[in-house]
């Protein structure tokens, strides 16, 4: 009897051991993921290229007028294509630890601007508060959008975290995954099939707490962003955190209490 006793009370303790580094091997797997190049890459797709196009326009026409320019100037000058690799070399440089250079951008611009004066017969004239420098300082305002815009803050957080993370996050995954295999072996030998499923519930139970709750009662979609773009990708990266975390847990627990039907042999 007492032998039962203790071997169940075994098992209950390696069946929370294992819930608790399988919870843990599915977080840093979660995090490691959403914070990779990859998955960076995904997230500036085409929806967020197509925010941050409409944003740049608009901060570009609001210095349009003021700098003598049609209000449309810049809605045919602005190069798609540019804008949509110069946001994929800001994901790379942001996870390679390097610093990314948009100054064609300015340069374009200029040439722009200057191709415009000549169009319109006005003379480009050399000083203070000249037309060159009013050109320059036109084309630095907006210069400096485009860059806040382009190589967003959240991309450049996201190179930060991953480049903390790891590799540590790949070793706790590995070190938590393999130790959840081996405890979960043997808590299905030591507590047979009632404790393994124990396990793997309480595993699905802890990675769906948190997220669940965050989803439910907390209005994540009331971020105070007012950017569009950022607030596309801010919420990107934590509904993608929440959900997959919610969406493993599941999956366990439907794992874990699956009917499980013995084969009896028929007697002869």
């Amino acid at each position: 009897m007492k032998s039962e006793v203790f071997k169940k009370a075994l098992a209950a303790i390696i069946a929370f051991a294992s819930a608790v580094l399988l919870a843990l091997a599915i977080i840093a797997l979660t995090v490691g993921i959403v914070f990779s190049k990859p998955y960076f890459s995904l997230l500036t797709g085409k929806s967020y290229d197509k925010k941050v196009t409409e944003e740049v326009l608009a901060e570009l026409e609001g210095y349009a007028i003021p700098g003598g320019l049609p209000q449309d100037f810049f809605n045919d000058k602005l190069d798609r294509g540019q804008l949509s690799r110069d946001i994929n070399a800001t994901v790379n440089a942001a996870f390679g630890g390097e610093s990314v250079n948009l100054d064609s951008f300015k340069e374009q611009m200029k040439q722009y601007v200057l191709d415009y004066a000549e169009e319109k017969e006005i003379k480009v004239e050399a000083g203070e508060d000249s037309t060159e420098e009013n050109i320059d300082r036109l084309v630095t305002h907006c210069a400096d959008e485009y860059k806040r815009l382009v190589n967003s803050a959240f991309i450049k957080f996201g190179g930060k975290i991953s480049s903390m993370l790891s590799p540590a996050v790949w070793i706790v995954f590995s070190v938590a995954a393999l130790g959840a295999a081996g405890l979960l072996f043997v808590t299905a030998k030591v507590g047979k099939e009632i404790f393994f499923r124990i396990a793997v519930s309480s595993a699905g139970i802890m990675l769906i707490i948190f997220p669940a709750y965050m989803l439910i009662f907390r209005n994540i979609a009331s971020l105070g962003i007012t950017s569009p773009s950022m607030y596309a990708l801010a919420t990107g990266i934590i509904y993608s955190l929440l959900v997959t975390m919610v969406v493993l847990a599941v999956i366990l627990l439907v794992f874990a209490n699956i009917p499980y039907k013995k084969r009896i042999k028929a007697e002869e």
